[in-house]
């Protein structure tokens, strides 16, 4: 079991501590089609905080976390130069990057309880109260268009003060930061400027999808082996799974390359 803290950096008085306990990833999620929020609703097995009740950030920290269990810290994609067109590699560490999306300038808003957000008066507008957007507050501004929903999304996250307050955005910013970013990088073949569009979740799914065919591999040799059905396999915690993979090619003279 995994546990994984919630908790904005800013408080203005104590409250309750907002963390959420993760089982381990396991076959049945592996070769699902979900999309992240019910990944990690199915995932949730315990904490303070409900999977409906997540702020968009935190459900993102969340998958940060389930991608670091599996893969580590480091991300290595690829993508295609626009001016030479070769495709190269882009690599760099989620604790770096992370890092970076929360060092931005703008208010900082106190937590407080019951995960409001609050900005004091500073003597040209007034206090400024706010909820982070959860996958409820984007589903309801979903029939509107691109202009109308962000307005939209602002007036359904305020509790008080006004929706149009400029420091509204980096606020919300700083209080809850996406791991989704536009990177810049260069060419490793031409040197040409890149903007690379990243966003955390679609990565995670899209490498989870790219391992079904090894999950498939696993599920015969643990089959033949252990004469456990298909269900019983994937039933079984993503790590448990591979290390018995692991001793029944040791067993077999085979390696773990072999295989993955």
């Amino acid at each position: 079991m995994m546990i994984v803290p919630l908790e904005a950096e800013h408080y203005e008085q104590p409250v309750t501590p907002r963390y959420v306990a993760l089982r381990e990833i396991s076959g049945a999620e592996e070769l699902a089609d979900l999309a992240p929020s019910q990944l990690v609703a199915r995932l949730i097995v315990g904490g303070t905080v409900s999977a409906d009740k997540l702020s968009l950030s935190e459900q993102d920290r969340i998958l940060a976390e389930i991608y670091r269990e599996i893969y580590g810290d480091k991300i290595e994609c690829f993508t295609v130069c626009a001016s030479c067109g070769r495709e190269f590699e882009v690599s760099f560490t989620l604790d770096d990057w992370m890092a970076s999306l929360r060092d931005v300038e703008g208010p900082v808003a106190i937590r407080g309880q019951d995960g409001v957000y609050e900005l004091a008066a500073d003597g040209e507008r007034g206090i400024l109260q706010f909820r982070l957007p959860t996958e409820a507050t984007l589903w309801a501004v979903a029939g509107w268009d691109t202009s109308e929903a962000a307005a939209a999304l602002r007036r359904a996250c305020i509790i008080e003060g006004d929706p149009e307050d400029p420091r509204l955005e980096p606020a919300m910013a700083r209080a809850g930061p996406l791991l989704d970013d536009e990177l810049e990088t260069e060419c490793a073949y031409c040197g040409a400027g890149q903007v690379l569009a990243f966003r955390l979740a679609d990565f995670l799914l899209a490498a989870l999808v790219r391992e079904r065919a090894v999950a498939s591999r696993e599920v015969h040799h643990l089959a033949n082996a252990y004469h456990w059905s298909r269900d019983e396999i994937f039933q079984m915690p993503r790590s448990s799974r591979r290390e018995h993979v692991r001793l029944v090619l040791a067993e077999a003279g085979g390696s773990e390359s072999s295989w993955a």
